[in-house]
């Protein structure tokens, strides 16, 4: 063998070598924070609720974000939506998501089955879609699909802080 084949085989196998290794480290820094997995999630049912989330409606959650001056952050989903089920399983129970929506943010669940005519007035056409609000209820911008943690956060929080 030619030592310029010896070389281009080398430098392929260095090359998948190294693809493989950036996929296994994106693959884990996407699931190290996931405190509960989707096994955990019933068939047909949904994660309990995450704590990530205030007991208001949308509009109490509006009023409270006039008096502490924060957004409000809802998250749009469905019981048959299985990418909302399975970020309300990881995501929203990522000690870091936690922190951060408690510290920026007003955050709510809402149901668009239970709530269609909130979903519709807003603009709801898929799920999920976690919506950012200023408390007089213009939009912010949304994130719209499931995200691991660490890139959900950094979405969300380059949303916030480009609106202060």
């Amino acid at each position: 063998m030619s030592s310029a084949r010896v070389y281009r085989v080398a430098i392929g196998a260095l090359v998948v070598t190294v693809v493989g290794l950036a996929v296994a480290v994106w693959r884990l820094q996407n699931r190290i924070e996931v405190l509960v997995e989707p096994a955990d999630v019933p068939p047909g049912g949904r994660a309990p609720a995450a704590p990530a989330f205030l007991n208001l409606s949308y509009a109490d959650a509006l009023q409270r974000a006039d008096r502490e001056g924060k957004p409000v952050m809802v998250f749009f989903c469905s019981d048959g939506s299985g990418p909302a089920t399975h970020m309300e399983a990881t995501t929203w129970r990522s000690p870091r998501v936690l922190a951060w929506a408690r510290d920026h943010t007003l955050a709510v669940r809402v149901d668009a089955d239970r709530e269609p005519d909130l979903a519709v007035s807003r603009g709801i056409d898929a799920l999920p879609v976690t919506l950012f609000a200023r408390p007089d209820g213009s939009e912010i911008g949304r994130v719209v699909g499931q995200y691991p943690p660490n890139e959900f956060i950094r979405k969300a929080d380059e949303l916030v802080r480009r609106n202060r």
